[in-house]
């Protein structure tokens, strides 16, 4: 596959605060100035039924017209449903957004429980991590059983085989996702967490970081590289903040998909050594890229975080050994404190009136 970006403007932000770099943008494609893309992957943005994603929807008809296949990824699909492009098809999305979707779109048949659903050439997954299954699936039709295979093999997702059972737990909101609520709701010395970045880094070691740590809201993540860009291993180009005097202060520096300093570059090396930071290498040979990053939520944050976080993105937990505190107690401890805080505030008028009594 020639693989590229494309924006109705120059650069997106993607989760975590992550900004890329279009290839191309919408009018690129249709002047001809790139090849008509056989798939099109739809990620979730923010507003899908918005008059700023009108062009969008309208772009993506017109390719949905002209034969492509469409992934719709997570919350996508409520993109390629604002644009009418699911109406009388099966479709899935994250289980947090399907209640909604049945009431909002119901000239849409919404299935709950599959990592992907397959309707004509239209595929929508689950959570985020499941994309990686209606990916892998594309791959499949496109370039063959063996280029699957292969690329699934390199990914090391847990449980994917070819042609293996789509099914997974029909998750649905129970009291332990509260933990994401308090930290939301306590951002208060919320540490940040920079990323370091190299050329040639793989897309999913990216991903990760910024994913795990934006849907947990457990820390802000802060990306930090030897330059202003950094170009993935497929080409895919990335802004981050250049590791010199003007960078962001940041608690903790890790260096996602790489295995030893060395690949992280001495000119980030240098910086976090000015900086007094230990740079933190948490991925293991062989390993999907969110287990590392799971893991290290866990030992900084919380388990409970870990596991509400691992649940958000839909992504398997049987085979980690998560080890760290048992409860958030940070952002608990912060909300209690406020909460105590604004009741004495509250009871003082009445205080000093009693004390003001003849």
């Amino acid at each position: 596959f020639f693989v590229y970006t494309v924006s109705a403007g120059p650069a997106a932000v993607l989760s975590g605060g992550l900004v890329v770099a279009a290839d191309y943008s919408l009018g690129d494609v249709d002047a001809g100035t790139v090849p008509e893309p056989d798939v099109v992957v739809i990620p979730a943005v923010l507003w899908p039924a918005g008059r700023k994603e009108r062009p969008l929807r309208e772009w993506l008809a017109r390719r949905a017209g002209r034969g492509a296949h469409l992934l719709g990824v997570c919350a996508g699909s409520r993109l390629l449903a604002a644009a009418g492009l699911l109406d009388g098809r099966r479709a899935t999305s994250h289980w947090a957004r399907l209640r909604g979707l049945q009431r909002s779109r119901p000239q849409v048949d919404w299935v709950r429980g599959q990592r992907y659903v397959q309707d004509g050439t239209i595929t929508t997954t689950a959570g985020v991590t499941s994309g990686v299954f209606g990916a892998l699936r594309l791959v499949q039709q496109l370039a063959g059983a063996a280029e699957a295979q292969r690329v699934g093999r390199e990914l090391a997702y847990p449980g994917w085989s070819l042609d293996g059972p789509a099914g997974i737990p029909a998750q649905r909101p129970a009291p332990r996702d509260l933990t994401s609520l308090l930290a939301a709701l306590a951002p208060w010395r919320r540490p940040a967490v920079g990323v370091g970045l190299a050329d040639g880094v793989g897309e999913l070691d990216v991903a990760a970081p910024f994913e795990v740590y934006a849907t947990s809201f457990a820390a802000r993540t802060v990306p930090i590289a030897a330059g202003r860009t950094v170009t993935t291993r497929h080409g895919l180009r990335l802004i981050a903040a250049p590791a010199d005097a003007a960078a962001p202060r940041v608690d903790r520096l890790i260096v996602p998909g790489a295995r030893s300093l060395d690949e992280a570059g001495p000119r980030l090396a240098g910086w976090a050594a000015g900086r007094g930071l230990d740079i933190e290498l948490p991925q293991a040979d062989g390993e999907f890229s969110f287990d590392a990053m799971l893991r290290d939520l866990a030992a900084h944050a919380d388990r409970a975080t870990a596991h509400v976080t691992a649940k958000s993105i839909e992504y398997p937990t049987g085979h980690l050994h998560l080890a760290g505190p048992a409860w958030p107690w940070r952002p608990t401890t912060l909300l209690a404190l406020t909460g105590a805080a604004a009741i004495g505030a509250g009871l003082l008028p009445a205080a000093a009136a009693h004390q003001n009594r003849p």
